[in-house]
């Protein structure tokens, strides 16, 4: 079983190391000992986050030799069927630490104080933090594996470069690490917003222009573009985005840009540049990006202009790109993107402002009482009040207009769109007085068919999430299945491991335990495939009742049990 233990503090003493503030000037060794090819870059756009570290290939295979870059010790060691997989964390003495991420497994006395940990806490998955004293290594010493596990949707080695005392992840390629890239940003469409003063943008409609090279600089279908001023909203502005990515010499992937600067009638206006990001800030993607763009056309649109509540350190706050125009206004526009090796994109296109009889058709006012103060807590509730939602400040990107919509089901109801993304989980209590008493603990809600996290107490279903979209009511009363997977017959004396393959299409799997004769022993999770496996000890032989036990997040349980011969 899964028990929360509180780590053995009286046999753990933690000494506080004082660190200098790191800098780019440290030499350290690549973490692999095949060329660095990359699969994706610091900064990339993600669902809901930015890319922390970089992505190396290695060669479509798992087990290569993962090295520690620098002297230090390790600091922190995760096991996760999910995120990272089995991640290690080594702090070094200049103030950064490195990261390495869904590795296959552990070496030496890494691997030995995870099965303790693991067998302590009786879970595959442990989160521990260690001191100074327990596991140091040196700079070039292999530390595990190269792997497929967490989130990980290829072999490959997800690696990090953080400052210590901020845990702000750091670009590693301002650290020496050198890409071999001779070849320039791409870039593929334009797009025009009208904004209000506080960057918000004013009205759905826009302008998009396909752009093409020509003469190394990219020009819209129009190099002449006129704006109406009724486009614009009263003491509002203009504002761009560009639809690019980085394409490296090695590597096939469309990687992220690095630098992005805005000149207007040779008066830089916007500019951005990815060395380092805060994980507390990395959600804040959903206001650098065009997120409907991303969500339903999957396209990286960087946006040349912030609204007030971005906290994004990426920017050059001398300017916040919302561009001040008046009828007759000519803007002669130059955008310029490069990465880390300095290769440059231009694009070049000119805008005319003109007049238009016509009312402003973009929004002016956001104070409305039809809009959210997004600076204030929000409250929803359906007709009956047997819904409740509340958002926190902030929880918005911009400000937003929408209600509860219930569906047939008094228990099914619409909350916002599932493509406009939050920054904070809102919380909903749903009254439970209808609901059949006798199977309370086996209801549970999804968002967009994705599993939440349920708790009932009192009269009340409480959850909390960060998608907005449509919310189901469920009940879960059937057990997870448990199937045998490489393995047919009861004799298993030549196997490595054995695997099981295990499914709920409810709930979900919560827990998954194995025991050898009653004893608890480590059994891999990976939830990508279904399949949980067993590493058979060299020690385990002889006849041996092995029992599978899973759980899912309702509570149903399913147990499979055999003996079988090692």
């Amino acid at each position: 079983m899964k028990n929360t233990l509180i780590l053995l503090l009286s046999i753990i003493t933690f000494n506080k190391i004082v660190f200098a503030q790191p800098n780019n000037n440290l030499n350290y060794r690549s973490p692999l000992e095949i060329p660095l090819i990359f699969a994706a870059n610091f900064g990339e756009l993600r669902t809901n986050h930015f890319h922390m570290g970089v992505d190396y290939k290695t060669k479509h295979v798992e087990g290569m030799k993962i090295f520690s870059v620098q002297d230090g010790y390790v600091s922190r060691i995760k096991v996760s069927s999910y995120g990272y997989g089995k991640a290690i964390y080594i702090n070094h003495p200049e103030g950064v630490t490195s990261v390495y991420a869904h590795c296959s497994l552990f070496k030496g006395k890494i691997d030995s104080i995870v099965k303790f940990y693991q067998h302590l806490q009786e879970s595959f998955e442990i989160d521990i933090e260690l001191t100074a004293d327990e596991i140091k290594v040196k700079k070039g010493q292999v530390i595990a594996l190269s792997g497929n596990t967490g989130g990980s949707t290829a072999p490959h080695l997800h690696f990090e470069l953080r400052d210590t005392k901020t845990e702000t992840a750091l670009n590693p390629l301002k650290f020496g690490y050198k890409i071999k890239d001779s070849k320039s940003p791409k870039l593929s469409h334009l797009k025009i917003y009208s904004l209000s003063k506080e960057g918000y943008i004013a009205s759905d409609k826009s302008f998009k222009y396909k752009l093409s090279l020509t003469n190394n600089i990219y020009f819209p279908e129009q190099k002449t573009i006129y704006i109406p001023i009724n486009f614009l909203p009263e003491n509002g502005g203009l504002g761009f985005s560009f639809d690019a990515y980085d394409p490296y010499d090695l590597s096939y992937n469309k990687l992220g840009i690095y630098e992005s600067k805005l000149i207007i009638n040779d008066e830089l206006m916007f500019e951005t540049k990815i060395d380092s990001i805060s994980f507390d800030h990395t959600r804040y993607i959903n206001t650098y990006t065009d997120f409907h763009e991303f969500s339903n056309n999957r396209r990286n649109y960087h946006k040349s202009f912030k609204n007030l509540n971005n906290p994004l350190t990426i920017y050059n706050d001398k300017k916040n790109g919302i561009i001040k125009v008046k009828p007759g206004d000519t803007l002669n526009i130059d955008y310029q993107i490069f990465d880390t090796e300095k290769n440059k994109s231009d694009v070049s296109f000119k805008i005319i402002i003109t007049e238009s009889n016509e009312k402003n058709y973009a929004v002016t006012n956001f104070t409305d009482d039809d809009f959210i103060d997004i600076n204030k807590p929000s409250y929803f509730f359906n007709k009956d009040s047997s819904i409740k939602i509340k958002a926190k400040e902030n929880t918005f990107y911009e400000p937003i207009s929408f209600k509860i919509k219930e569906k047939n089901s008094s228990s099914d109801f619409t909350f916002g769109e599932k493509n406009v993304p939050i920054q904070k989980q809102i919380d909903i209590h749903i009254d439970i007085n209808k609901l059949n008493s006798s199977i309370l603990n086996k209801y549970y809600l999804t968002v967009n068919d994705r599993y939440l996290e349920t708790m009932i107490s009192d009269s009340t279903l409480s959850v909390k999430s960060k998608y907005l979209g449509d919310f189901r009511l469920k009940t879960d009363t059937i057990p997870p299945k448990i199937r045998q997977k490489n393995f047919t017959n009861n004799n298993v004396s030549t196997y490595n491991k054995i695997r099981w393959e295990i499914v709920d299409t409810n709930s979900g799997i919560l827990d998954y335990d194995i025991f050898i004769d009653d004893k608890w022993q480590i059994l891999e999770y990976e939830y990508k495939n279904n399949t949980v496996t067993f590493n058979i000890p060299n020690s385990l032989k002889g006849q041996k009742e092995v029992k599978i036990v899973v759980t899912d997040n309702c509570s149903n349980m399913q147990v499979w049990k055999k003996k079988l011969i090692f």
